[in-house]
């Protein structure tokens, strides 16, 4: 929705502002003499930083430079995923009974002829605990094709982890054993925009026939889906661990919540022109030299967007 993006690119505009030199003026591209193609370069840069964030957020997950390269390579042939696998395993260790003493007691007076005393009464329950070893594990993989061979397959991450779960019941508070269903994502449309050296290179054909506008065209609309696709799946990881293995550590005091976002993290890619580079670009222009508004974050964004792990 058109208020909820405007909102949100207006927030990161006043947040740079804050960082930007005052010579840089970050606008709406409606803002700012343009030409019509520099929407098209506009759009090619935010998509190529766009890509490198995921590439590079894949990296920090445990993406090597060399699997990037392994999975570019796979995906001119065949299609590769991202899968999450999950397993758990719940065993008795042992039966403990305690003791715990009441914390009132009963205080009772008597007389017996001339002797007089009194009588204290503590309430001892005898309880039953019941201690289980919880292992959880699980990996995120890539793959291609449907995975038929060992080679198909390349370890991104892969943690394994446990903790003692005590219940009042003879029972097992989890299960005795469970793998649950892989989650897949096709990222195929991600890897075949990376060339020779992993670097993000995409461009929109305006000589296509498809090609309506820089929004409307076969290639961004083949990236956007691929985000939302991502996008969907990574939401669908992340309820996985709030809701499924979180909950099995009560003690740790952190907010793990469901509705727990990360609001705040500021991304800095934004569909802006900058408007204090586009007046010295009409300035040289006026005197016989040549320039867009896209130049400033152009030329450096388009460097920028060809990141390389």
């Amino acid at each position: 929705n058109e208020g909820r993006f405007r909102q949100r690119v207006n927030q990161a505009l006043e947040k740079v502002s804050q960082i930007l030199e005052n010579s840089r003026n970050p606008v709406y591209a409606t803002e700012v003499h343009h030409r019509y193609e520099d929407k098209f370069d506009l759009t090619e840069i935010v998509v190529k930083l766009g890509l490198a964030s995921i590439i590079q957020t894949l990296g920090l997950a445990g993406l090597s430079v060399e699997q990037v390269g392994k999975l570019a390579s796979w995906s001119t042939a065949r299609c590769v995923s991202l899968r999450l696998n999950a397993d758990e395993r719940c065993t008795f260790v042992k039966e403990v009974k305690k003791e715990l003493e009441s914390t009132t007691s009963t205080k009772k007076r008597s007389r017996v002829g001339n002797v007089e005393g009194s009588l204290n009464t503590t309430v001892v329950t005898t309880i039953t605990e019941y201690v289980w070893k919880f292992e959880g594990r699980y990996q995120v993989l890539a793959f291609r094709g449907v995975g038929s061979d060992p080679d198909d397959f390349q370890t991104i991450v892969e943690r394994s982890y446990e903790h003692r779960l005590v219940s009042s019941a003879n029972q097992n508070p989890r299960c005795e054993s469970k793998i649950y269903p892989n989650i897949d994502v096709n990222i195929t449309w991600l890897l075949r925009q990376l060339d020779a050296s992993n670097a993000v290179q995409f461009s929109i054909v305006r000589e296509d026939r498809a090609c309506r506008t820089p929004r409307r065209n076969p290639q961004v609309n083949a990236v956007l889906e691929g985000m939302q696709s991502l996008s969907a799946w990574c939401a669908t990881v992340r309820r996985f661990f709030v809701l499924t293995h979180f909950p099995v550590w009560k003690d740790h005091g952190l907010n793990v919540s469901e509705g727990t976002l990360p609001v705040g993290v500021f991304l800095p890619i934004l569909p802006v022109f900058d408007k204090g580079a586009a007046d010295q670009r009409a300035l040289a222009a006026s005197h016989g030299g040549e320039g867009s508004p896209t130049d400033a974050v152009g030329r450096a964004g388009a460097e920028r967007g060809s990141v390389v792990l």
